[in-house]
């Protein structure tokens, strides 16, 4: 019903239901006018009924006045790498995120990054990823950058071209997400070779059948293109089982055309694994001063079928380390020595032991605190753990936890300056706590060992690790 003031003389219909069917509204509109007055208390007609038609002018139309485009990128003109462009030339507030799905079989994202202003919603799979407008809605405008992505495994011509549907999701009243409308996209890549932008190599698995359990050591080059440096790898099961851990950080950024060796251990699956292969997908990742993430990945498959059976830290010599004091800390000759921030020999200990290396962590602009162990030789250090070796690092640890910060500590073990494994100590082990790692040597094996304290500052009070019940046993 339209209801009209005592001196209207105008009639404005205003398109306000954003989540109509804009393609279902007619474009002339016909109906009666009438005018009514008050005879009392009864509304009784003043004339008789004039018709009326109006010719409306369409709301725009989201999903039909937005558009989807990709430009190559300008750092990749040789791969399968584009631009993502929105022009949203709708004004309503609309999208909220979208979906972009590869439904090319094989075909998977190799790099991704999105454009500023833009973040992931949810972690990226091998062939979809989600991202959204940092502002919670799809701005308005021609030629938006949203998003640099490559396709890699683009190995035969079945797979030429390649298919994605891009997903657009927006709010109804209730403020439940679904899905508004759906956007072909076709790209025309050739069959890429070797576009791995993760290249793994060196590839040691041990099977450990006391505790039901496989120990993984890799070697992973940073083959991206475009470049970029990452600071964590992430490792995600393709197959039945769980990784530990599934992120390392790395102590140092990892740019294009470096390397570095890295263990996890496998475990939860079928022991021993039915087929002797576990599938895994390795992504280097990194967040910018922008904090603009960017990712590469990788699948390679685990062969256990070779895997060494082994009973690690049994009937096996120790390694000498306990023989040297925390007094050589500061010796470069042999033994331990600080090599960043503060560490210190502080009394109390664990497993009878009465005193333990104090690790601050990072915190206004001093440098994470850590040790390393070497046996110095003429000409540099002499090798102190053979390749491909699985060894056992058994320590007591504790946090010294700030209540008001609850931050998971983490302890980062390194081979020759390269991060092989990432410990996480939670906050609230404010006890010593021992601790049993197994570890696999890389190729060429081992001159130094370093324990860093990488915690999130400002835990100022660091980690401790403990010294005296230290202890390497080796396995050739």
């Amino acid at each position: 019903m339209v209801h009209l003031s005592g001196r209207a003389k105008h009639l404005v219909l205003v398109c306000e239901d954003k989540y109509q069917q804009w393609s279902n509204i007619p474009e002339d509109v016909c109906f009666d006018l009438q005018l009514k007055g008050l005879d009392g208390i009864i509304y009784t007609c003043c004339n008789a009924p004039e018709p009326e038609c109006i010719n409306i002018q369409p709301c725009c139309d989201p999903c039909e006045d937005i558009s989807l485009t990709v430009e190559p990128l300008e750092e990749n003109q040789d791969g399968c790498c584009y631009a993502l462009i929105v022009d949203n030339s709708c004004q309503y507030d609309y999208f909220t995120k979208m979906e972009i799905q590869v439904n090319t079989a094989d075909v998977h994202f190799g790099y991704i990054n999105a454009a500023t202003g833009w973040s992931n919603c949810a972690t990226p799979s091998l062939q979809s990823l989600c991202i959204q407008p940092n502002s919670g809605i799809f701005p308005n405008g021609d030629n938006v950058p949203t998003l640099g992505f490559c396709l890699s495994n683009i190995n035969d011509a079945s797979q030429v071209p390649q298919d994605i549907v891009i997903s657009l999701y927006s709010t109804n009243d209730l403020g439940v997400e679904f899905i508004a409308c759906e956007k072909p996209l076709q790209l025309n890549c050739d069959t890429i070779p070797n576009d791995s932008c993760l290249i793994v190599t060196n590839t040691t698995a041990f099977c450990d059948p006391e505790n039901e359990k496989y120990l993984v050591s890799v070697t992973i080059e940073n083959n991206s293109n475009p470049d970029f440096c990452a600071n964590e790898v992430v490792i995600t099961p393709l197959d039945l089982g769980d990784v530990m851990p599934s992120v390392i950080l790395l102590s140092d950024f990892l740019c294009h055309g470096e390397s570095t060796t890295i263990n996890f251990m496998v475990t939860n699956l079928p022991f021993p694994d039915t087929d002797g292969m576990f599938e895994v997908l390795f992504s280097l990742k990194t967040t910018s001063v922008k904090n603009v993430a960017r990712e590469v990945a990788h699948i390679d498959t685990i062969l256990f079928r070779t895997a060494h059976a082994t009973t690690c830290c049994e009937d096996l010599p120790e390694h000498d380390f306990e023989s040297y004091s925390l007094g050589n800390l500061p010796n470069t000759q042999v033994g331990w020595q600080n090599i960043s921030g503060i560490p210190s020999v502080v009394p109390g200990g664990a497993g009878g032991t009465a005193q333990s290396v104090l690790l601050p962590a990072h915190s206004r602009g001093l440098m994470p605190s850590a040790i390393e162990y070497r046996h110095a030789g003429v000409g540099g250090p002499d090798l102190i753990l053979p390749e491909n070796s699985l060894i056992c690092l058994n320590f007591w640890a504790k946090l010294n936890p700030i209540p008001t910060l609850p931050v998971n500590g983490v302890l980062t073990i390194q081979f020759d300056h390269s991060t092989v494994y990432s410990l996480t100590i939670p906050y609230t082990n404010s006890v010593w706590t021992y601790y049993e790692l197994n570890l696999i040597t890389p190729p060429g094996g081992v001159y130094t060992l370093q324990f860093i304290n990488h915690s999130a500052a400002p835990l100022d009070y660091g980690l401790l690790f403990k010294w005296m019940t230290f202890v390497l046993k080796l396995k050739t």
